[in-house]
């Protein structure tokens, strides 16, 4: 088996198609931004500046402000990657995209993916699960001292190593799990596409 290389959700979410006269958003573009969005958006300019070297239009905002400054339904699409397992309050979150935009994509990491990597992010503040009902995803925010019994470091790196960079000698073991997790990584984060109205289910 030939260990196939982990992408980004822009490079295994499908996207609608979407005509040259729609604009539109990504927020918290990071190190793989949208290719087609007209506009990026994070709250940090740091993060921003390649984009603003490029000429693109950003914007420095935080989502969890509201947007105040965009209006409602200013956007065709917004594309939201791996943002909202970071904020404090994910239903206003969701509520803010639902009021700038007219449909978008929003893409957050499973529970079981947090648990691959031993919860590595420790700026994440929820577990997020699919809905058993098929409803909108639940998030489950963190109990930080439990958590804090079972993180280790070590494990974190070893389990990196494991499903995405390999673990030195390229054996057949290093490249069934990169293998697989690189198949099923689609299947590993929670991917929801809306139209109208964002949902999320929180509790915490």
């Amino acid at each position: 088996m030939i260990a196939i290389e982990p992408k980004a959700p822009r490079d295994y979410v499908e996207l609608p198609t979407m005509p040259s006269s729609w604009r539109v958003l990504d927020v918290g573009p990071g190190a793989y931004p949208l290719q087609r969005a007209d506009v990026y958006l994070d709250h940090d300019p740091d993060k921003l500046e390649a984009l603003t070297l490029e000429g693109k239009e950003t914007i420095v905002a935080n989502l969890a402000d509201g947007l105040p400054e965009i209006s409602d339904k200013y956007f065709d699409f917004v594309w939201c990657s791996h943002v909202l397992e970071h904020v404090d309050a994910p239903g206003q979150c969701a509520a803010t995209l639902s009021r700038i935009a007219h449909r978008g994509v929003l893409v957050v990491p499973s529970a079981i993916k947090e648990s691959l990597f031993n919860f590595e992010e420790p700026e994440h503040q929820w577990l997020i699960l699919p809905s058993p009902s098929g409803g909108p995803p639940v998030f489950v925010r963190h109990n930080r001292r439990w958590m804090d019994r079972i993180k280790d470091i070590d494990i974190q790196k070893i389990m990196c190593r494991t499903f995405r960079t390999g673990t030195g000698p390229d054996t057949l073991d290093d490249q069934y799990c990169r293998t697989w997790f690189a198949v099923h990584e689609p299947d590993l984060d929670i991917i929801v596409h809306w139209e109208g109205e964002l949902k999320v289910q929180v509790i915490g």
